[in-house]
């Protein structure tokens, strides 16, 4: 619709292979902030609410994720943070 603002978008996961693959195409359909591990640490479930309502977007995009299988019986507390708790906390925050 004519003047209409664009709707802004978060994709969290930059620097990953679905994170770059979506980046391009979500860049036209709004305002896209990209973050990643430097902007919001996904280990922390409290950092990213607060990213997502400081944000306030319209959409969220999560290609963030502990994908390190060989290492995860050694880093259980990280995975289920960045897996699960961060996850929750995200749609808790929207």
């Amino acid at each position: 619709m004519p003047g209409m603002a664009p709707p802004r978008i978060v994709l969290f996961g930059r620097g990953g292979q679905v994170a770059t693959e979506l980046e391009p195409l979500l860049s036209v359909l709004g305002d896209l902030r990209v973050l990643g591990p430097e902007d919001c640490d996904f280990n922390n479930p409290q950092m990213v609410a607060n990213m997502v309502t400081d944000t306030r977007p319209s959409v969220i995009v999560n290609a963030a994720a502990y994908t390190a299988v060989d290492k995860v019986e050694d880093e259980l507390s990280v995975a289920t943070n960045v897996n699960a708790h961060a996850v929750g906390a995200m749609a808790q925050a929207a």
